[in-house]
């Protein structure tokens, strides 16, 4: 990259370096299952975290000139549709807070990157109904302060040395979340969403030291995984809600605090995310069909999903024997 590029990051190069970054976690998203255990053990968070941020690729690869605000508009906007789990929602709404934040920016400067990410992390922790420490958000904080603390000094490396030491940072952040949540500690693992976090971060920062999207081999003993290859981290538990419920609202005017103050109600796990003209509501419920009927008073619900935790959990621990059947059609 030339040194207009390293301390200067256009839409196209901005979108190569996210590009990079989504490959990295789709890459590692296995390990990522393997070691989720918060808030439930259901082995998905890679999955989750692959398929939500893999939705703002069609986006980021359409071949035409890239405006910096533009894009960060409709990566946003993608990451809303495609957000899957707690970790998805949290990452379209850090992503959500970038976009207010560039505006009509044609590319980004080490101090307008920093502003960005700050809001994006300010963004990702207001979506949450009980934000914790120990989980991705601590990452999303360490990354932002580092950022901030860099463009500050006016690193002469510009974007290549700024989000070098903010990896560095966000590695320690990620080391930490084994010893802030007790499940972590127990399980010997760090916190999944956290660790698909660093790894979209490393994934960007190898784009904007070598200029092309990173696709590597995974590597097993990544994240100090204390566990034999077959099996996952943490146990089965009985859970206070069962169901992993979301769907998106569409409306004019959606008043977003008084939503989450009705769902906070419902369950837990409470991740609203979006704007006030379309949220993405993710909450772990018994009762799927209140969230729905309760979002239809704010907007037009659409893309509902309810997963059956208890259930995930199960199989994910190969708890559950039972019989599969295969249905073809003869004719075919």
């Amino acid at each position: 990259m030339n040194a207009r590029v390293s301390t200067q990051l256009s839409g196209d190069g901005f979108a190569n370096a996210l590009i990079s970054g989504i490959h990295r976690v789709i890459d590692d998203q296995e390990i990522l299952n393997k070691i989720n255990v918060f808030p439930v053990p259901d082995g998905d968070t890679g999955t989750n975290l692959s398929l939500s941020l893999g939705a703002a690729l069609p986006v980021l690869q359409q071949a035409d000139e890239k405006h910096l605000g533009t894009l960060l508009a409709a990566v946003a906007d993608a990451l809303l549709d495609g957000a899957r789990g707690n970790s998805g929602a949290i990452m379209a709404q850090f992503f959500q807070g970038m976009s207010d934040s560039a505006g009509d920016l044609s590319r980004f400067t080490p101090y307008t990157f920093a502003k960005a990410v700050s809001m994006g992390n300010d963004y990702a922790h207001d979506a949450m109904s009980n934000p914790r420490e120990g989980t991705i958000l601590s990452v999303t904080a360490a990354f932002a302060a580092s950022v901030a603390n860099g463009a500050a000094h006016d690193a002469d490396g510009g974007f290549a040395e700024l989000l070098g030491n903010a990896l560095q940072q966000s590695k320690q952040a990620l080391a930490e979340t084994q010893e802030q949540l007790e499940v972590l500690r127990k399980a010997g693992v760090v916190d999944a969403g956290a660790a698909g976090f660093v790894q979209f971060l490393d994934g960007i920062l190898h784009y904007t030291l070598h200029g092309h999207v990173d696709q590597k081999i995974p590597d097993p003993n990544e994240f100090e995984l204390e566990h034999a290859e077959e099996q996952m981290a943490g146990e089965v538990h009985d859970l206070d809600f069962r169901f992993c419920t979301e769907c998106i609202v569409t409306g004019n005017d959606i008043d977003r605090r008084h939503l989450r103050e009705e769902l906070s109600q419902l369950g837990s796990s409470l991740v609203l995310a979006g704007t006030n003209r379309k949220a993405k509501i993710h909450i772990h419920v018994n009762d799927p069909r209140r969230v729905f009927d309760l979002a239809a008073n704010y907007g037009v619900v659409s893309a509902t999903k309810a997963d059956d935790m208890h259930q995930q959990q199960e199989i994910t621990h190969h708890q559950v024997n039972q019989a599969v059947a295969v249905t073809i059609d003869s004719a075919a």
